[in-house]
């Protein structure tokens, strides 16, 4: 699912598929976006993350309080 540019440095949550078919709903700050990946900041892990946007199932703007 494509991540639109305008939410770089956003906070979003958001559900991902990761490879070894694991569904996660995780809770991160867009920092850049590419043709097939997005780098993210997770804030649970607190760890910089590299995302397939085709494993991305859905995402919203995160409500509530602010981070970064």
């Amino acid at each position: 699912m494509r991540i639109p540019d305008r939410y770089i440095g956003k906070t979003i949550e958001l559900v991902y598929v990761d490879r070894f078919g694991n569904v996660t709903q995780r809770r991160v700050i867009v920092k850049q976006l590419h043709e097939r990946m997005a780098d993210v900041y997770c804030l649970k892990r607190m760890q910089y993350r590299r995302l397939v946007l085709n494993q991305i199932l859905a995402f919203t703007l995160a409500a509530g309080k602010k981070f970064g």
